[in-house]
């Protein structure tokens, strides 16, 4: 069901596309049984061409109802194409301040979306790895399914 719900999800993102701009977009399993453990590591790689442009970074959070947080935070690694590794850390918004899922909801499966950074810069072109961890202050996030990032060329 998990898997079928990501292919659709996926599926929609393209097809409401009105462009060529994205160059990356992604899902990857949390820990299983819907727990992402604070020693889960995430890798995305993401081949960047076009050293000139600016991009978007979005991630994607998708839990099960009874997710205990307003936000999932994480820490990003990101390490270029020569291994110079750049930390930041970040807040996904799941939950507004009146409890309300802030993104869509797909019976018990909620999925949220979260733009990290809007004028994003490269300084060489090459594969880009993204290592994820769970920033948060438990060891273990109950019902966290997938975490997704997408990467798409600013207008």
């Amino acid at each position: 069901m998990k898997k079928i719900v990501s292919v659709f999800l996926l599926a929609i993102i393209f097809a409401c596309s009105s462009s060529n701009r994205e160059i990356y977009i992604k899902y990857k399993d949390l820990s299983e049984g819907g727990q992402w453990n604070a020693s889960d590591e995430i890798f995305f790689k993401v081949n960047v061409e076009d050293v000139a442009a600016t991009y978007e970074l979005k991630f994607f959070f998708r839990c099960l109802e009874g997710f205990q947080y307003k936000n999932m935070n994480i820490k990003v690694t990101q390490i270029s194409p020569s291994k110079i590794e750049e930390v930041k850390e970040y807040s996904l918004k799941v939950f507004g301040e009146e409890g309300e899922i802030l993104g869509e909801e797909l019976g018990s499966i909620y999925d949220s979306e979260t733009v990290v950074e809007t004028s994003k810069k490269f300084d060489e072109s090459g594969v880009y790895i993204f290592k994820v961890e769970s920033n948060m202050s438990v060891n273990v996030i109950k019902n966290a399914l997938e975490l997704g990032l997408a990467v798409t060329k600013s207008e």
